[in-house]
C-alpha cells in the first residue's frame, strides 16, 4: 500500500509539472532557471528554441530520482515516459511487466477502454536494461492529463 501512495503522489506532482508547463498563446514564458524546485522536482536543465525561447525542461524528482523532461511541441499532446528495467534473471519479467500495465489484467483492460473513449493511442517496447511506454491523444489537453495519470 506503501508503494502505492508513493506513486499516486508522485503522478500527481508530475501532472501538476505539466500543468504549470503549459503557457497559454500570447502569455509571456518564465525564463527557466537551473535549479528551480517545483513539487519535489528540481530543474536540472532548461530547454530554449531557436530563438532563445523557453521550450521544456529537465526536472528530477528530488526523493525517488524520477527524471521528466518537458518539451513543447506543436502537435497533438502526447507524452514518452521509460522506466529503468533491470531484469533479475531471463524470464522476461520487465517484458510482461509492459504487457499486463497496457492491455492485460483489470489494469491493462481499464486502461486499453479509456483510449477508445478518449481517441488516445499508445503503445510500449521493452529494451535490455528499460521499458519505454508512449501515448497521445487528439483529444485535447485534458483527455491529455485524464491519461498521462493512468499511465
Amino acid at each position: 500500500m506503501a508503494v502505492r501512495i508513493r506513486m499516486r503522489s508522485l503522478s500527481a506532482a508530475c501532472t501538476a509539472l505539466l500543468v504549470l508547463a503549459i503557457v497559454p498563446a500570447g502569455a509571456q514564458a518564465p525564463t527557466p532557471t537551473s535549479g528551480a524546485r517545483v513539487h519535489g522536482f528540481r530543474q536540472a536543465a532548461a530547454y530554449l528554441n531557436d530563438a532563445d525561447r523557453p521550450m521544456g525542461g529537465r526536472w528530477i524528482h528530488e526523493r525517488t530520482g524520477f527524471t521528466l523532461d518537458l518539451l513543447e511541441i506543436q502537435s497533438v499532446p502526447q507524452g514518452f515516459i521509460w522506466v529503468r528495467s533491470f531484469p533479475r534473471n531471463d524470464k522476461g519479467e520487465p517484458h510482461t511487466q509492459e504487457h499486463l500495465l497496457l492491455s492485460k489484467g483489470d489494469r491493462g483492460r481499464a486502461m486499453a477502454s479509456l483510449e477508445t473513449m478518449a481517441l488516445s493511442g499508445s503503445s510500449a517496447f521493452t529494451q535490455q536494461l528499460r521499458t519505454a511506454y508512449h501515448f497521445n491523444t487528439a483529444a485535447g489537453p485534458e483527455t491529455f492529463y485524464t491519461i498521462f495519470e493512468r499511465q
